[in-house]
């Protein structure tokens, strides 16, 4: 008997994840299971002590290279399963009847299990029994396949088979001693193989003399060879369908030949698709290589075009892939469009809303949540480019595709990507927040601040520093624009707060280390120094505003205009307002600070498209004219 069920609940949640890589092998996972269900035989549960001291060594080194929301489910598993299955224990009998189901050992010994779980423990609800369930099937499916349990695990089940249906009717002894006998003369198949041929053999010929059965081993033995020498074949002409060919043959070894058929489809199955696949591969490839020259060359419209001519086919035959090429389409078009600005946020949108339709949330969850994830980024980078109620109502879609993700990343099942949506909900409910006036704004921007503060409670300094200085610059951002529109002592609280915010995110984001987000919160900085100085009479106000152009030119010195065209132009139209407003308070430096100004917003309105990125367009021209006018006041 295992001292602890752990190692089983550890290998069990590997296997429902298909992830055996972080080095805990497929025994480890079945040692629990197959030590509770057969636990009363003391050869078997001495093969789990032995396996057990090469499991221990690999059991904590594992678990810290597991995901933290894996790691979450393997607690739970956990709870729902420790201290219930080490006392499931069948008898002989009851492994001879569960065999002889129709769903055979692993999914009758299951079902029992789970039933005696829901028993024992009536507080777990169906999601828990369910989840438990299928922990200890793949644990019994994988244990049969190990070959110490099978060997043992086998010769106890096929004496109990052969006992029930009279293929042997001798004592148990002169059983073994015959079968011994015709094994030792049949050569060239898997004992397992002829052991599950002679069972049938004797259950259609209860009567047939020794040498009838030996005979047609042998003829068995000649086709098992045969067919092993075809699947060899075949394996080799498409590597693409080995993995399924082994598992076929590993099958008919058994004597299981429904598995068999099964596995031997789906290699049919593959192999019919990956010949339609080749040549959809080798066209998408090409309209790949084409929508990225296009892109290449600024053309993020007809780069959309062939993204989408090299997606669209994979949709009736492989519909990952197809879902899959998209994602990294997408993430291309973002990028052109986040540094560039045209129509690559707009094809991002577009891509991303057709994987919404290929991947559902009722068959992929996490991949649904993650697209729609994906979704708001996109959404809100357009929302904040587009003026009007055009630019409201993307950011309003952006909001609800964060929150609909919400409802499957949940900070109990997936705490790292709820804090990642939650940071990401933060800013776009800021940036609704800035453009709506009066209470409405201010509870758009608490809800901001809230969802930041809620991130940072999963992204500490300690345990994601870089994502801590992330939310740190966002939760900032969120303060300063509350800042600005509260009056008096608590107004200037906030913006301290939004200094303090950002100061903290520069303990990380150090031009060495992030150069870009080193320069993303110097630029944001400038603006809370600025507004600080708005507030403050005298030299410590003058000091403020001189502070928060350094900011400004050292955040200039990585968003250059060549890397970082757009954010080059946002940082160069902060400048322009900064200076107007300085302009005002030290009027002996008026025009020389208005001058500077008109040239800062001049500069980013070279880059500021009137049609893709209208709201910045409207403001810095709006900021231009009132420039102009107080340069005209100051010359008469």
């Amino acid at each position: 008997m295992l001292k602890d069920v752990v190692e089983m609940t550890v290998g069990a949640t590997a296997l429902c994840f298909g992830d055996l890589s972080q080095g805990l092998p497929t025994i480890a996972a079945s040692t629990g299971v197959v030590a509770a269900v057969l636990g009363r035989d003391k050869q078997l549960s001495g093969e789990c002590a032995r396996v057990l001291k090469r499991v221990e060594k690999e059991y904590a080194k594992a678990l810290t290279h597991f995901p933290e929301d894996h790691a979450i489910l393997m607690r739970q598993a956990m709870e729902a399963v420790d201290g219930i299955a080490a006392s499931c224990l069948f008898e002989p009998r009851q492994l001879a009847q569960s065999a002889l189901t129709p769903e055979g050992f692993p999914g009758a010994a299951t079902r029992q299990l789970r039933a005696e779980i829901a028993r024992r423990a009536s507080h777990l609800d169906d999601d828990q029994l369910d989840f438990a369930a299928r922990m200890i099937g793949t644990c019994l499916e994988a244990a049969v396949e190990e070959d110490a349990f099978y060997r043992q695990f086998r010769k106890q089940l096929s004496i109990a088979q052969a006992q029930q249906i009279g293929l042997i009717r001798a004592e148990q002894a002169e059983i073994a001693r015959r079968v011994d006998e015709i094994f030792n003369t049949v050569v060239g198949a898997p004992r397992e193989f002829l052991e599950n041929i002679a069972q049938r053999f004797g259950h259609d010929n209860p009567d047939a003399p020794l040498p009838d059965l030996q005979r047609f081993l042998k003829d068995k033995a000649a086709e098992y060879r045969e067919l092993k020498t075809r699947f060899a074949a075949l394996a080799e002409a498409d590597g693409r369908i080995a993995n399924l060919m082994a598992a076929a043959e590993d099958a008919i070894a058994r004597g299981d030949f429904a598995e068999a058929d099964v596995r031997l489809s789906d290699a049919e199955e593959m192999q019919v698709q990956e010949h339609a696949l080749a040549p959809i591969r080798k066209l998408a490839d090409l309209r790949e290589q084409r929508g990225r020259a296009a892109l290449l060359a600024g053309d993020a419209d007809k780069a959309l075009v062939h993204f989408q001519e090299a997606c669209d086919p994979f949709d009736a035959l492989d519909v990952m892939e197809g879902w899959e090429r998209r994602a990294v389409f997408a993430q291309a078009l973002y990028d052109s469009g986040a540094r560039y600005g045209g129509t690559g946020l707009a094809g991002t949108i577009l891509l991303l809303r057709k994987n919404l339709t290929v991947v559902t949330r009722g068959g992929s969850a996490n991949f649904w949540a993650g697209t729609l994830n994906n979704l708001g980024i996109a959404l809100e980078a357009q929302g904040t480019r587009t003026g009007g109620s055009a630019g409201t109502d993307l950011l309003g879609q952006a909001v609800a595709a964060y929150r609909a993700a919400l409802e499957v990343r949940t900070r109990e099942a997936h705490p790292v990507d709820w804090a990642m949506t939650q940071n990401n909900l933060g800013n776009a409910l800021y940036q609704q927040g800035t453009r709506t006036a009066g209470s409405a704004g201010a509870d758009l921007l608490g809800r901001a601040v809230a969802a930041h503060r809620a991130a940072l409670e999963v992204r500490t300094r300690e345990a994601h520093p870089v994502d801590w200085a992330g939310t740190q610059n966002n939760l900032g951002n969120a303060l300063y624009q509350q800042g600005t529109r509260t009056a008096g002592s608590a107004g200037a609280d906030l913006l301290g707060k939004a200094v303090a915010a950002y100061r903290a995110a520069l303990e990380i984001f150090t031009r060495e280390a992030h150069p870009v987000q080193w320069a993303i919160t110097q630029n944001n900085l400038g603006g809370a120094l600025y507004q600080q100085g708005i507030r403050t009479d005298g030299s410590a106000g003058a000091d403020l505003f001189g502070q928060s152009v350094a900011a400004y030119r050292a955040s200039l010195e990585v968003r250059t205009r060549e890397a970082h065209p757009v954010q080059w132009a946002m940082t160069q139209k902060n400048l322009g307002l900064l200076y107007e407003c300085w302009s005002e308070i030290e009027t002996e430096h008026s025009t020389s600070h208005l001058r500077s100004a008109l040239s800062a917003v001049d500069l980013s309105l070279e880059i500021y498209d009137p049609v893709h990125m209208s709201h910045y367009h409207q403001q810095a021209t709006a900021l231009r004219e009132d420039i102009l006018a107080a340069l005209e006041d100051a010359s008469e």
